[in-house]
């Protein structure tokens, strides 16, 4: 017993050391958006049924919904982020609509660059993520995962939000590797939350080159009046099976500022593009460009909501969401 004492004294004093070590370094704990995180989140979503609001889209949904803020305001729901890093919310409503029954709210991200650039590109790693998530639901049901797994992955995942130590950049075998290329540790300039809120830090980064980057992603082809027609029928269709059984789904566009805005409504005309959509699709929909109240915040890269402005943004957002949301 005190050999076993002293062994978690030794492992408690070599912890603190390299975590007191990190922390004076300005690292910060560190939750990366894995496969695993994002399904464990889906997961919720899925077993919450009505109760569930499940957030699907890009970055920008990930940045703009404040996870402790949404659980204050309405307690009896269940949020769930299942948006991805530059991705679409398609693969997602297509999943909720066409291979379940799940019947809770799904707020759908239709900003123009998720949605009205042709979504091959944009909805792949979601695509895969899900083909994943059905492959392992199928293995689930031939051989179910112990409950210890669940408990394993919560524990982690606590270490990995609250502890330098933990995180991907400063783990041992990443300090290694660091060490043999000679590459410097870095503080990445996002991470995720348990919640899979996305945290954007721009101290670092060269903000102008940034904007241009975020400029240029749009400069990829819009869809065509078929393409958008093609899209917008499938669209119909997965909101008529989701409230069918009654669930509801809410088609939020995010705001966006200066430079971002003013190409969105160069290439992407409300009458061309939104209004289509919001004629035939059906569903609840939000502008958040045309509402004084979601639009009146800071975006520092014109995109992304900056992270000091998620929680006044969700309450104003709750005010227009239905109470079932």
């Amino acid at each position: 017993m005190r050999t076993y004492l002293f062994g978690l004294l030794v492992a408690a004093v070599l912890i603190g050391g390299w975590e007191g070590y990190w922390r004076a370094h300005g690292l910060r704990p560190f939750v990366a958006n894995t496969f695993e995180l994002w399904a464990a989140k889906l997961d919720a979503g899925l077993r919450a049924g009505p109760d569930a609001t499940i957030f699907t889209g890009s970055s920008r949904i990930m940045v703009a919904v404040h996870f402790p803020t949404l659980r204050a305001a309405r307690p009896d729901r269940v949020p769930a982020q299942v948006g991805t890093l530059g991705g679409s919310p398609v693969a997602v409503l297509r999943y909720l609509a066409e291979e379940t029954a799940w019947n809770g709210c799904v707020v759908v991200e239709v900003s123009p660059a998720a949605l009205f650039i042709p979504v091959a590109d944009q909805e792949e790693d979601t695509a895969e993520w899900l083909e994943r998530y059905i492959r392992r639901l199928r293995e689930q049901r031939r051989f179910p995962e112990p409950a210890y797994h669940a408990l394993e992955f919560e524990f982690e995942l606590y270490l990995k939000e609250n502890l330098v130590t933990f995180g991907g950049q400063t783990h041992p075998n990443a300090v290694l590797e660091s060490v043999v290329s000679g590459m410097p540790l870095e503080e990445p300039f996002y991470w995720l939350t348990r919640d899979r809120t996305e945290i954007l830090d721009y101290t670092n980064i060269d903000l102008e080159a940034w904007r241009a980057r975020s400029v240029a992603r749009y400069s990829a082809p819009a869809m065509t009046k078929s393409e958008l027609a093609t899209l917008v029928e499938q669209l119909q269709g997965w909101v008529r099976d989701i409230e069918t059984r009654g669930g509801r789904v809410v088609l939020l566009r995010l705001p966006a500022k200066d430079g971002i805005l003013e190409i969105e409504r160069e290439r992407f005309p409300n009458p061309d593009y939104w209004d289509v959509l919001v004629a035939r699709a059906g569903g609840l929909a939000i502008d958040g460009n045309a509402s004084q109240a979601l639009s009146a915040f800071q975006m520092t890269d014109w995109e992304h909501l900056d992270r000091e402005e998620a929680p006044q943004f969700t309450r104003r957002l709750l005010e227009i969401l239905p109470a079932d949301c």
